[in-house]
């Protein structure tokens, strides 16, 4: 059973008492990547291509290990009732920055491809039927594209739902490949891709918020956030086991107990 509210509740108060470093590191990623951003923006301004490419590659890989290292920091606070530190991050990032790495390019990759095949290949049959019917009538075309769209965010949403619990994994299994994280997330989320969409949208008046603040309500926002979502991965990954879905082997555990919990 997916239950959201319970999920969202214990966040909040798993975050009592122990918001302190989970605040301060969203603030230092949100900063760190504005920075990353604003430079990338620079080199190519200054028409520099080669190295608007590298720094591309090399901050949104870091992205996939910074992603790695927080989730350990909310994986730790989902199960323990232990504060956070620095430490927990710093840990996360030395024994995970690798896959996690490899992983945000893994995932988009996939991503990539499932593109093609639900956004490219659909508009490219409506423009193919436009072009042989030689139909002018705009309205015609419109008519095309538009269910060739709604056909795109209805399939490729839960494709990207299903790959997001692989930073998760990684950071709670670092015997995990990067292959096999991705496999994981897919087979935990089954079933409940729809669940974590309502889940999304159940924050949306959090964001507007956010951006009524500029942004700086994101600091506080993101670790309620993330810890929600964690909560729902470990609920999905303890039915997983429970259904035969994924079994401990899997996990490459090094605690079978711990994987249970």
């Amino acid at each position: 059973m997916f239950d959201r509210v319970s999920y969202k509740i214990n966040a909040k108060k798993g975050l009592i008492g122990r918001k302190t470093w989970p605040v301060l590191m969203s603030m230092m990623l949100y900063i760190l990547f504005g920075i990353a951003c604003s430079g990338m923006d620079l080199a190519l301004v200054n028409h520099h291509i080669v190295s608007t490419v590298i720094l591309g590659i090399l901050v949104y890989g870091f992205f996939g290990s910074v992603n790695v290292a927080q989730s350990r920091v909310y994986l730790k606070l989902a199960k323990t009732e232990e504060k956070a530190h620095l430490s927990d991050f710093i840990a996360g990032l030395d024994s995970g920055w690798a896959k996690g790495f490899l992983e945000f390019y893994w995932i988009y990759l996939w991503m990539y491809i499932w593109l093609l095949v639900f956004a490219v290949l659909p508009f490219a049959l409506a423009i193919t039927i436009y072009l042989l019917a030689g139909v002018s009538n705009m309205i015609f075309v419109c008519g095309l594209l538009l269910p060739a769209a709604i056909i795109v965010y209805c399939l490729f949403i839960p494709k990207l739902l299903s790959y997001s619990q692989a930073y998760r994994i990684l950071a709670e299994n670092p015997g995990v490949s990067v292959r096999n994280a991705l496999t994981l997330s897919i087979k935990i989320t089954k079933g409940h891709k729809w669940n974590l969409f309502v889940m999304w949208l159940s924050f949306i008046g959090w964001w507007f918020l956010a951006i009524l603040t500029f942004g700086i309500l994101l600091f506080w926002l993101t670790p309620y956030i993330e810890l929600s979502f964690t909560n729902a991965y470990l609920a999905m990954k303890k039915q997983a086991l429970s259904d035969g879905r994924i079994t401990l082997a899997d996990l490459n555990a090094t605690s079978a107990q711990e994987n249970m919990e």
